[in-house]
């Protein structure tokens, strides 16, 4: 066997050493890529950040980063189709499938951060001290959630690792845990979205090109939330649908996020 058709076997087998390298060097540029984007967000602590980075005109500013936004969304919701998944089933074995999802992510949401054009104008400037106290609180307490609730519907699953490791389908969930609602699902249906909200807008300073970002990320993520709901309850039909129904979808008690 030629080491081209070796190469070919064992990427469509994804049995070999290979899958289970790329998941984990993935799974690392992830993390250490929004290590650095909770500074970079948060605008302190990091030489470049997002009120400081390619300062622009506001013409400019905005033409780049609804693109930027836009190159992100497009490739994470073809990349999360299940078009896209039957497509990449068909040509590889389906075990790279996340891996290479959570990979392509990473580098579009680098290519995101690094092009991003600021813009100095303030939207608002908080100077109080419990005022500032208050935004790092919820600042920090939204990563928290986020980072928390990744764990809750299993983390590792999530980011490819555990596919990479046993040799899972991207898609397949784990045969005994069926569909759960452990802690914060008992309050909202996407706690992961509620923190990535809290964080994208909870800041003392915000300037112009930081409330684009904060306002095209949350349009973003309200799309993908209808998006999904109707591919979960195709998957976990009315169980789902019920819960769908019954619970809100990032804050509690507020009934205009049911959709």
């Amino acid at each position: 066997m030629s080491e081209f058709n070796q190469i070919q076997d064992e990427a469509k087998t994804g049995t070999g050493f290979a899958v289970k390298a790329f998941a984990l060097i993935s799974y690392t540029a992830f993390t250490l890529l929004f290590a650095y984007y909770a500074f970079y967000l948060a605008g302190s602590l990091v030489p470049v950040h997002v009120d400081n980075i390619r300062p622009a005109p506001m013409p400019e500013m905005l033409a780049v980063n609804i693109g930027l936004v836009m190159l992100f969304a497009v490739q994470h919701t073809i990349m999360a189709s299940q078009g896209y998944k039957a497509w990449f089933a068909s040509q590889f074995n389906p075990v790279w499938e996340r891996p290479v999802f959570v990979a392509v992510s990473t580098f579009t949401f680098f290519i995101l951060m690094w092009q991003w054009r600021s813009h100095p104008l303030e939207i608002w400037h908080m100077e109080a001290g419990w005022a500032v106290a208050l935004m790092w609180g919820l600042y920090v307490a939204g990563w928290l959630i986020m980072l928390i609730s990744t764990h809750l519907i299993d983390h590792w699953h999530l980011f490819g690792i555990k596919q990479a490791l046993n040799g899972l389908a991207a898609s397949a969930p784990d045969q005994d845990q069926g569909f759960v609602t452990p802690l914060f699902y008992n309050l909202v249906r996407h706690p992961m979205m509620t923190g990535t909200v809290m964080l994208l807008w909870a800041t003392p300073y915000m300037t112009l090109g930081h409330l684009v970002l904060s306002a095209a990320l949350t349009i973003y993520i309200m799309v993908g939330i209808r998006l999904e709901a109707r591919k979960l309850i195709e998957e976990l039909g009315g169980e789902y649908e019920q819960y769908h129904r019954t619970m809100p979808a990032l804050f509690p008690g507020l009934k205009v996020w049911r959709k």
